[in-house]
C-alpha cells in the first residue's frame, strides 16, 4: 500500500520502512478463523469488523469510505468522530 503513488511523497528516503518498523514494534500480531459470520453488507469488509468484534475495540476507524458505509458492531466511525470533533452519523 505505500508503494502507491498516492503516499509517494510520504514514504520517500526510507520513511515507509521506518513507518512500518515503527508499528511493528507496536502491533499485536493476532489471527481470526475466517471466514466466520457475515457481519457487514459487503463481504469485503467482513474481515476487519470481525477483527475488531473478536479483539473487543470501541470502533473501527478505516481509511476506506466504504468501510464508513457499514453499520456494525462495534461501530465505524471517521477519524473525527473517533475523537470527538464530529457527532457519529
Amino acid at each position: 500500500m505505500l508503494g502507491r503513488e498516492k503516499f509517494a511523497v510520504q514514504a520517500a528516503e526510507g520513511r515507509a520502512a521506518a513507518y512500518v518498523a515503527a508499528l511493528l514494534d507496536r502491533a499485536t500480531i493476532v489471527e481470526v478463523a475466517m471466514p466466520g459470520p457475515a457481519r457487514a453488507a459487503d463481504a469485503d469488509n467482513d474481515h476487519p469488523i470481525e477483527l475488531a468484534s473478536v479483539h473487543g475495540v470501541d470502533a473501527v476507524v478505516p481509511g476506506d469510505r466504504h468501510l464508513l458505509a457499514e453499520s456494525s458492531e462495534p461501530p465505524v466511525l471517521t477519524p473525527r468522530e473517533r475523537v470527538g470533533l464530529a457527532p457519529a452519523s
